[in-house]
């Protein structure tokens, strides 16, 4: 599953905190351009989960091509330096990290990171994710690797 600029966000409310406070705002879409913006968005599983089919879960990335919009001078610095990404599940921070650990960050540079996902995390058909705020996510890719069986057994009685 894959979420692009200038594809809009769609955050499930029931994982994130409440905002946050102004000045910063939340941005309803992948690649926006202003500084102290967040974004949040949740990825919903098709298929499987709702199929009622015997899914496990093996293994899942999360991956996110980000731009930095203000420059960086350390993880400590009030700009893109110490921003970080958010795994959120019923308003449960599951992880957390730094997006930028090389630095001087510039303003304009972008990366991106690969974040492992572990299977529970996808418990509920469903990730949530959020990033603050002087970094734009460009897109976002979840990846999920696994096995589903559709059961299909009969028993007959002697």
């Amino acid at each position: 599953m894959s979420a692009a600029a200038p594809a809009l966000t769609t955050p499930n409310p029931t994982d994130f905190p409440p905002p946050p406070p102004p000045p910063t705002t939340v941005s309803p879409n992948f690649g926006f351009s202003t500084p102290n913006t967040h974004l949040r968005h949740t990825f919903s599983f098709p298929g499987p989960c709702r199929e009622r089919k015997c899914c496990e879960i093996q293994r899942a990335t999360l991956e996110l091509q980000v731009k930095a919009l203000q420059a960086g001078q350390s993880q400590q610095s009030p700009n893109a330096g110490n921003d970080k990404w958010y795994i959120y599940k019923n308003g449960t921070l599951l992880a957390s990290g730094h997006i930028w650990s090389n630095f001087p960050v510039t303003a304009g540079q972008t990366q991106t990171l690969t974040i492992p996902i572990q299977p529970a995390w996808l418990n509920g058909c469903r990730l949530s994710f959020t990033t603050q705020d002087d970094t734009s996510v460009m897109a976002a890719k979840l990846t999920v690797i696994g096995c589903c069986v559709r059961p299909n057994m009969s028993t007959t009685a002697p």
